[in-house]
């Protein structure tokens, strides 16, 4: 499409690339190529294969992966991380290269994805499922799955239009619903993969006017609960990463013609970040590690807490009743409302 998401590129960073020597456009990335080498050899060339968007695709099969250990290291991988155009997803993208795995970045505007230094840089509309069956079919595999991408749209629940929730939904949730449905079949077949789904302290607890946000990360995590249940029967781990708050965190949409009669309540949860433990907020480079340690180590529980206000929250709500955990937080921040 003219100008639009299928025509744009990905590059292969110099000196990261999986195929260790000179990059050759064989129509099969990194681990793929030296696997299948040894099978095709000379005819490696003539393998069917078909580039798109300048990533050097591979086959429809990928190659067999032997089963590893609950304590394994992985390296080499095939990872397609979605929201890589900043924050979270931008600083997950960079440190996975240059953990040596092959990363495929993906964003909306393909254009937030220059300066990458990724196996490929391609455009990915989540909330439409064409886009993501062309990515489906242009990559055939990928070995994880980051789901990162998220909107946020800010409000009292009796104001923020219905457009407004549905794009969060069709995001924060179908988008990530999408990818799994177009990847996980192969990672099941193959017996092996990974599932990072991004959520948030919001998935366990509901802040004023971030309600709608609230409800889609909370079901994001119910989401996760059930499959990764549903899939470690086939050697395919899924894990939740829920940070708290940090800087510079997602951008969050204003709703237009916000109420007056909200104004006090949202001055005052203007200053809940300033009353968080520890400090300066955490950056995006901390959650990316967390994400990247996940892909890149068997072992861990389910759900990872990044930050220190994530443990205090979540474990405040973990351990207190409903009232308790109310009074306990209008405490904390000072809420008069």
């Amino acid at each position: 499409m003219e100008n639009g998401c299928r025509v744009n590129s990905g590059t292969t960073s110099p000196g990261k690339s999986l195929n260790h020597g000179p990059s050759r456009d064989y129509g099969v990335c990194g681990a793929a190529r030296e696997a299948l080498a040894g099978i095709l050899g000379d005819d490696l060339d003539a393998a069917s294969t078909r580039p798109v968007c300048g990533l050097a695709m591979a086959p429809k099969v990928p190659p067999p992966r032997a089963a590893r250990g609950r304590a394994a290291r992985v390296t080499g991988v095939r990872i397609l991380v979605t929201g890589a155009g900043s924050g979270v997803g931008k600083a997950t993208a960079a440190l996975l290269a240059d953990r040596g795995h092959e990363v495929v970045a993906t964003a909306r505007d393909r254009a937030a994805l220059d300066g990458l230094e990724v196996a490929a840089r391609l455009c990915l509309d989540v909330t439409d499922a064409a886009s993501v069956d062309e990515i489906r079919l242009e990559l055939g595999w990928v070995d994880a799955l980051v789901n990162n991408a998220a909107i946020s749209f800010g409000g009292p629940i009796e104001h923020v239009a219905m457009e407004h929730v549905r794009q969060m939904f069709e995001t924060n949730v179908f988008g990530p619903v999408r990818l799994i449905q177009a990847f996980v079949p192969g990672m099941r077949d193959r017996r092996s993969g990974v599932v990072v789904n991004i959520s948030s302290v919001a998935g366990h607890v509901a802040q004023p006017l971030s309600g709608y946000y609230a409800a889609t990360k909370h079901a994001l995590e119910a989401i996760s609960e059930a499959l990764y249940v549903e899939l470690a029967h086939f050697g395919v781990r899924v894990v939740v990463v829920e940070p708290g708050f940090i800087t510079p965190g997602m951008k969050t949409h204003a709703t237009a013609g916000a109420l007056e009669a909200y104004e006090p309540l949202d001055a005052q949860l203007a200053q809940l970040a300033d009353k968080m433990p520890g400090g300066a907020l955490a950056g995006p480079e901390v959650v990316a590690k967390v994400i990247a340690d996940a892909i890149d180590n068997d072992a861990g529980a389910l759900r990872r807490r990044v930050g220190d206000d994530a443990n205090l929250i979540l474990s405040a709500r973990n351990t207190l009743g409903d009232e308790e955990f109310e009074t306990a937080m209008r405490e904390f921040v000072g809420l008069t409302w």
